[in-house]
């Protein structure tokens, strides 16, 4: 997050003579609310604020936000769940498992 005395640094903020009209309006509207500027942007601020989920106010669209798309994340959650039953009933390889994690270890 920024305090507000360093909104001169970022174009998009009101009295840094930017144009912010369009620019993640969510973010805009918690900055306004409380003075600080949360860095994550408005995709992933979303997920914080549970008023943003009313279903009767529907504030995803006065902030043009992306709404969770259910049926093709639970479509890779079942694809991803058959290949680990695939992998512990011997039918796939788990090399490409062993090698990401030796991988990330070294980083």
């Amino acid at each position: 997050m920024i305090a507000k005395p360093a909104r001169t640094c970022i174009p998009c903020l009101p009295g840094a003579g930017g144009n912010a009209e369009n620019f993640e309006p969510l973010t805009r509207r918690v900055y306004e609310a409380f003075g600080w500027f949360p860095i994550p942007g408005d995709e992933h601020l979303c997920e914080y604020l549970p008023w943003v989920s009313d279903p009767l106010t529907r504030p995803w669209e006065k902030y043009t936000l992306s709404l969770y798309d259910w049926d093709a994340w639970d479509a890779l959650r079942g694809d991803g769940h058959a290949a680990i039953a695939r992998m512990a009933d011997g039918q796939d390889s788990v090399d490409e498992l062993r090698e990401t994690i030796a991988r990330a270890r070294w980083k």
